[in-house]
């Protein structure tokens, strides 16, 4: 009876500490992994070295900071950002971190994914910057599949700052690992998870909203993304520029105030239609060539070279109108000056680094090609590369372009680097001009590659002529950029050449679509022989050249500045054709504000200011202009088509 008793009461003991033992594993609190030899009859050991204990809780704090370091530390030095801006940043790392610790049950893995975010995050943000100059946007997102086409053309360097903070995510990652602490329990685990997905959703809602960024002092200085995203940290920036997926309606849209509107320009037309230039009996060919990256770099700084880069575009003199024409980015983002040319809007009203093409172009708009397809043109895009490219394929479409034609529509394929050159483009022009029916007129606007990005390496192809003959950094990217410039020079030659023989009337718009990226021009902007300040100089970095050349007499004008969004009405204005109202407005308008861009306008007097310094009568011609993009891009269902068609239609 003794013997049995003893085993019972054995057999009780076991049960009991099973039972502890099970309810320690059920628990919901963060614990080390048990160290070897350890007994089973310390559970209250374990809770004692939970995450929650002061080493747990001092590698979540640890954890938190450093993936904000390690994010900005690729742009920026981060300990700049204000020490409020950085605790935010961090907090949502902190809500990041335990939600992989959910997931994973393990704070070495939750370290690790933390880890690798913040530098993919932050290096991407960092190459981003340093090619197109602004930081990522939400709606880059977008333009990711475009981005990744083109990204192997470019070499980023690769800087010892770089190696520190990789060093720095490594030890981190090895410290976590060593702490061997994990969360257990799947109940608690999904527990911890949804709520982390409820605290990283909440913060981003609350972003969101205007009152508590401006209670708590988040910079939104919209038109300087850069400037945005240093003074609060990538994470609260990337989420406040969400709100700016949709344009709010202008506080002063109404029908009533678009109906005057029309009145005046109605008005207006008829005081000043004895200005306007003769028609020509024979509707003129209108071919516009917007050509990648073409720019003059000698604008920044004295530019020293073995040879001029661009001499026959700087000998076009007779029946030419010519000057610098500025737009609204830099080093990328073509698409944005495609759609102000095209439209005739204005990025001013868009949100910063927005790309219009893939945000709000969903079906057919008034532009440019329709206008002319009403006067009888033929309209003819063409783009030498993918037709996917910033959604060109569905946005031509809805401009209504006759046809559209992408490199598999290519008969002349001449390579120059990895790009279809200008010379088989402007060859694709004159098939085009051969081919249509004798007495219709034809529009062609083409978009260059020649000229793209990615100025470094050797090729089979191209040898670079042109020579920097001053010590400038970067000096190689530099004479493969002039040389590039060159090229395009040459083959605009021999597109005009062939045009002075036709037999019809033709006009030749050409212009650059952006400068390059700032690595090709550091040296020059580091020199600024010129002595320009720093805000003159960045103003610059938005000009490039344009011209207007006719084969037939048109009224010479040297040095006319202008911006993209006026440049369309400027174009009609040469040829004589009819403009639609909304041209007309525009080109009105340009006598008072000849330059519009994203961040800057400048007045008549050739001042740059920001839009919040526009005097009355100023601000008064803007908030018109923007209520007639905003009829114009986002209100369909009450647009008033008259104000888009040619006049004699509209009328």
């Amino acid at each position: 009876m003794y013997f049995l008793h003893k085993n019972k009461s054995t057999g009780c003991r076991n049960t009991f500490s099973k039972s502890r033992r099970h309810a320690a594993a059920r628990s919901p609190v963060f614990i080390e992994k048990s160290r070897p030899g350890a007994g089973r009859m310390t559970p209250s050991l374990d809770k004692h070295r939970s995450l929650l204990s002061l080493r747990g809780v001092a590698l979540m704090l640890l954890t938190a900071m450093s993936c904000f370091y390690l994010l900005e530390g690729f742009s920026q030095k981060p300990w700049t950002v204000p020490f409020g801006m950085q605790l935010f940043n961090a907090a949502f790392f902190l809500v990041y971190f335990t939600f992989w610790l959910g997931v994973s049950g393990r704070s070495g893995t939750a370290v690790l994914i933390s880890c690798l975010t913040a530098l993919m995050v932050g290096y991407a943000n960092h190459a981003v910057i340093v090619l197109r100059g602004n930081p990522i946007l939400p709606w880059d997102l977008l333009s990711l599949k475009t981005g990744l086409s083109v990204s192997g053309q470019y070499q980023l360097p690769w800087s010892s700052r770089n190696w520190l903070l990789l060093a720095a995510a490594t030890l981190l990652c090895c410290l976590a690992f060593m702490a061997r602490l994990r969360l257990r329990g799947r109940r608690t685990r999904l527990l911890v998870s949804l709520v982390c997905l409820i605290f990283l959703f909440s913060g981003g809602a609350v972003l969101q909203n205007e009152r508590f960024t401006q209670r708590f002092h988040f910079n939104e200085t919209l038109f300087t993304p850069g400037y945005m995203y240093q003074q609060n940290g990538f994470i609260p920036s990337f989420l406040m520029n969400l709100r700016y997926l949709q344009v709010s309606e202008p506080e002063q849209y109404s029908q009533n105030q678009l109906a005057t509107l029309a009145h005046e320009i109605d008005a207006l037309m008829e005081d000043n239609s004895s200005e306007a230039p003769s028609a020509l009996i024979e509707k003129p060919n209108i071919l516009v060539i917007m050509n990648e990256t073409f720019s003059d770099p000698a604008v920044l700084s004295e530019l020293v070279t073995n040879e001029d880069y661009m001499p026959f575009f700087r000998s076009l003199t007779e029946n030419t109108v010519r000057g610098d024409l500025y737009v609204s980015v830099i080093g990328g983002n073509t698409a944005t000056t495609e759609f102000e040319f095209l439209t005739g809007d204005s990025m001013a009203f868009l949100p910063p680094g927005s790309v219009a093409y893939q945000q709000f172009i969903h079906d057919k708009q008034p532009s440019l090609p329709m206008m002319l397809k009403e006067l009888g043109y033929k309209t003819t895009a063409m783009h030498p590369y993918a037709p996917g490219g910033w959604d060109r394929d569905e946005v031509y479409d809805f401009f209504d372009f006759d046809e559209a034609l992408f490199i598999k529509d290519f008969t002349h394929k001449k390579y120059i680097r990895k790009y279809i050159s200008d010379q088989s483009v402007y060859r694709e022009i004159i098939g085009a001009y051969e081919k249509k029916e004798a007495g219709q007129p034809l529009f062609v606007f083409a978009v260059t590659m020649q000229n793209h990005g990615g100025y470094g390496g050797t090729f089979s192809n191209f040898k670079p002529e042109i020579k920097v003959e001053q010590s400038l950094a970067n000096a190689t990217y530099l004479e493969h950029y002039l040389s590039l410039i060159q090229e395009s020079d040459r083959a605009l030659e021999e597109l005009i050449d062939y045009f002075k023989a036709a037999a019809e009337p033709t006009v030749i718009l050409f212009f650059g679509d952006h400068q390059p990226h700032d690595p090709v021009v550091a040296g020059l902007i580091a020199e600024n022989s010129y002595g320009l300040d720093d805000q003159t100089l960045q103003q610059r970095r938005y000009q490039v050249p344009y011209l207007i050349w006719a084969n037939y007499a048109i009224k010479t004008i040297a040095d006319h500045t202008t911006s993209t969004n006026f440049l369309a009405a400027l174009l009609m204005q040469q040829t004589g054709l009819d403009l639609s109202p909304y041209h007309y407005f525009l080109a009105d308008l340009a006598n008072e504000i000849p330059v519009m861009t994203a961040s800057f306008f400048m007045d008549k007097a050739g001042n740059r200011l920001s839009y919040d310094a526009a005097d009355e009568t100023q601000s008064a011609l803007l908030k018109d202009y923007e209520s007639l993009q905003f009829n114009h891009l986002f209100d369909p269902a009450n647009r008033l088509n008259a104000l888009f068609e040619p006049m004699h239609i509209a009328h």
